[in-house]
């Protein structure tokens, strides 16, 4: 199936592009003599000692003072447009300065399509170029459809579909047909119900949004499959400020690893092994888990897998979903439609057992063997506003000395309660450490997302976040959020 769109010689278009614009440029011409190649070689050294930024030695006329080049002006770029005349201090430096902004806004009032201008964006060789592009969808997705479907009632089922994503055979194209169709769906993998039909597909195919996130699906499982592979770790890994969370609901189990990697990266490495038909992951509290190879759909369901960090983060998503799927089963033998998360329907996919929220208790238990407290913040303001700040802050000051696993939701729980730009509600954040002398917290948004506040950082703006990470007052965390999770192996209890 792969080769309808020839995946096995298959480039993204951007490399498709680059070659393009490359062919046919001629070579670089040779020095036309001594003086010139000297000249370049002077040239190119006093371009890297001005991006340097390094101190230049005093001139005449400038106070006798060192005069320092920024690094943003060094360069060849500087060098030409000193040449130009453009960085001079004269009316020739300023006249040319002018004359290029007035051409850069004239390019950009008269750019078509701009403040409303309506205008035919493509020509008939590119509408044409796109009706061919939805029609071989459509193909593929019309032989997608004959050779999943079993039944007899005309509709692709979510099983069917989750028996592809879990079929290793399934690669390249037809992976990414199944995610995204598994994605389209997503809203009715709760109750296990839903499907999609034939004509439903053909209208999935001629969507200009589905085509680009079917190309989207497909370039990301060529480029990880041709750089990282099955490799579980890549350069510095493990390290949370190279993942973000996908589209599975599981910040409850990445808020967990993050603080897992941040407090000891080694100790995570150590939990993954590479066996003959899969990993094997052994958890702190001892359970051992065997994961099979993951599939190319699996890689893009679960936890955004780049070409710059292995795919450790997926297997241990895997292990987890393999290990609540278990208890499923084991409820579901015990009570008969009492399944988890109150659910009466098998677990699909992995992204079934994980995806639908969860809570970080048995998660911390897994990786440390240890129970955990839970303290209900809002509780505790209900009970005593006043020193429920203090005591929340001995408790984070003790609790940082021993540095265990801590995670704080529950923001948008109540009305009252403030949640700045940039919090999410009914989210989980990896609390990673705690600043007693400040009194200040350091969170973990699994996202892994980056924000700056609009006036000054509070309960109102925001805070400065990067990669996921920022701090606040213990003052505005006791307010924002209204549960806050720690493992318990030293038998920590708040004081008063």
């Amino acid at each position: 199936m792969n080769q309808a769109f020839g995946l096995n010689s298959y480039r993204p278009r951007s490399l498709r592009a680059r070659s393009k614009r490359n062919r046919g440029r001629s070579r670089p011409r040779p020095f036309r003599n001594a003086e010139d190649k000297q000249d370049l070689t002077q040239g190119a050294a006093r371009d890297n000692r001005l991006c340097m930024g390094k101190q230049l030695k005093a001139r005449p006329g400038h106070g006798g003072e060192a005069q320092r080049i920024p690094a943003w002006r060094g360069g060849r770029r500087f060098d030409a447009e000193r040449r130009l005349g453009l960085v001079g201090r004269g009316w020739a430096g300023r006249s040319c300065r002018l004359a290029l902004w007035a051409a850069a806004v004239i390019a950009v009032l008269s750019t078509p399509g701009l403040f409303g201008q309506s205008t035919e964006t493509n020509t008939p060789a590119q509408n044409s170029a796109v009706e061919k592009e939805a029609r071989e969808l459509g193909e593929f997705f019309k032989t997608c459809f004959a050779q999943w479907h079993h039944g007899g009632e005309g509709v692709l089922s979510l099983e069917e579909v989750n028996a592809v994503i879990a079929n290793p055979q399934a690669r390249g194209n037809e992976a990414a047909a199944a995610v995204l169709i598994r994605w389209t769906l997503n809203g009715a993998a709760r109750d296990g119900g839903g499907g999609m039909s034939l004509e439903q597909l053909e209208e999935l195919a001629a969507d200009p949004r589905a085509r680009r996130r079917f190309f989207q699906i497909r370039d990301h499982i060529w480029r990880v499959n041709r750089t990282v592979g099955r490799t579980l770790f890549v350069g510095r890994d493990p390290n949370f400020l190279s993942f973000h969370q996908g589209k599975m609901q599981d910040c409850y189990f990445l808020a967990v690893v993050g603080d897992l990697v941040c407090r000891d990266a080694q100790r995570v490495r150590s939990l993954i092994s590479t066996g003959g038909t899969g990993y094997r992951v052994g958890f702190p509290s001892g359970r051992v888990v065997s994961v099979p190879f993951l599939t190319d759909a699996e890689m893009v369901m679960g936890a955004s897998v780049g070409t710059d960090h292995g795919i450790w983060l997926s297997v241990l998503e895997k292990a987890y979903g393999l290990v609540r799927k278990e208890r499923w089963e084991s409820r579901h033998r015990e009570n008969p439609g009492a399944g988890s998360g109150g659910s009466a329907a098998p677990p699909g996919t992995i992204a079934d057992v994980m995806g639908h929220g969860g809570s970080t208790g048995p998660v911390i238990t897994l990786f440390t063997g240890h129970r955990v407290v839970t303290v209900r913040l809002d509780q505790w303001l209900e009970e005593d506003s006043r020193n429920a700040t203090n005591k929340l802050h001995q408790l984070l000051a003790q609790l940082a000395r021993g540095k265990p696993l801590m995670t704080t939701a529950g923001a948008g729980h109540s009305a009252s309660a403030p949640v700045p730009k940039g919090i999410i509600p009914d989210h989980v954040f990896g609390v990673l450490g705690y600043r007693a002398a400040e009194r200040r917290a350091i969170l973990f948004n699994p996202w892994g997302n980056y924000f700056d506040p609009e006036g000054k950082p509070g309960l109102v703006n925001g805070y400065f976040t990067r990669h996921g990470v920022f701090e606040l007052p213990v003052e505005d965390l006791i307010q924002i959020f209204t549960h806050f999770d720690y493992e318990d192996y030293e038998g920590y209890e708040p004081e008063g």
